[in-house]
């Protein structure tokens, strides 16, 4: 585990078994991913659109999937769920950095979990740049500025962002 102080990785952070449940149903076939016009702001530029799966907003499961985020929320341990949702950013010609944007504008944790390994990244304000590396955890303060990218090396770059307290 690394940490350092605006942020903390953890390689291999769910056992083999639980990660490749998560992984096997986010990378199928049969996973209902939903289009988002915006990946920041709807239509932001019109160019950075991506596919999502909300499992949990509104203080309420939004979704039947939601079970397949039971290990991941078992070793998160967390006392309250705010959002619980799957992004799916597929592969671009060049990669595109997204928009800086917060979570919330209070003190919380987010925790986000790579799926896949590939060349797009989460990067902070700083400009530290966090690479997506197969069940690797990022938790940052979900207050704190972060974007997304694109990939160019993978047909997609998947996570799941949780926020919580």
């Amino acid at each position: 585990m690394v940490t350092k102080a605006d942020y903390t990785i953890t390689e291999n952070f769910l056992d083999d078994e639980a990660f490749k449940f998560i992984e096997q149903q986010l990378m199928g076939t049969q996973f209902p991913w939903f289009f988002q016009p915006g990946v920041v702001e709807e239509n932001d530029d019109g160019l950075w659109t991506y596919f999502a799966h909300q499992f949990f907003a509104e203080n309420r499961p939004q979704s039947n999937y939601i079970q397949i985020l039971q290990p991941l929320f078992d070793r998160l341990n967390p006392k309250a769920l705010v959002r619980a949702k799957a992004n799916c950013y597929i592969r671009s010609e060049k990669l595109h950095q997204h928009n800086f944007h917060i979570d919330g504008d209070y003190d919380h944790n987010l925790a986000i979990l790579s799926i896949n390994t590939c060349n797009g990244f989460t990067v902070l304000e700083d400009g530290t740049k966090i690479e997506s590396k197969r069940n690797r955890l990022l938790i940052i303060n979900g207050s704190q500025k972060h974007a997304s990218t694109t990939c160019t090396d993978a047909q997609m770059r998947v996570n799941i962002g949780v926020n919580f307290f």
